[in-house]
């Protein structure tokens, strides 16, 4: 069996000099966040626009940007009001989708066949 032998290491800590990574301050949004708030705010707008303009692809992210934000409101809110606050984000949206999703039908497409036969 080899001998081992363990080495202290000693670290010293200066608090005059920054490291370069700071924690943010109790109230303080984390570095960052600002940025993916914005993104999801415009996202859940080209949803909304896109979606009355009756663009598909708009319409598609519109209802996924609508579920992502009624789970995230699901996740965040307390225990004992989180029935409260995701009924009303889902009744938010909903609202909000009579907008994004006017004319969109969801009847049967139909189609006409013509015999050429008979032309």
């Amino acid at each position: 069996m080899a001998n081992s032998q363990v080495a202290a290491v000693s670290v010293e800590v200066n608090e005059a000099e920054p490291t370069g990574a700071t924690l943010p301050q109790e109230g303080e949004p984390p570095s960052g966040s600002l940025a993916v708030h914005t993104v999801w705010q415009a996202a859940g707008l080209f949803g909304l626009v896109g979606g009355f303009a009756r663009s598909s692809g708009a319409r598609l992210t519109w209802t996924a940007w609508g579920a992502a934000s009624i789970a995230m409101v699901h996740s965040a809110a307390p225990a004992d009001g989180r029935t409260i606050a995701t009924g009303l984000a889902v009744l938010g949206w909903t609202a909000a989708s009579t907008l994004a999703l006017r004319g969109l039908t969801l009847g049967v497409l139909t189609t006409s066949v013509v015999d050429s036969r008979r032309i």
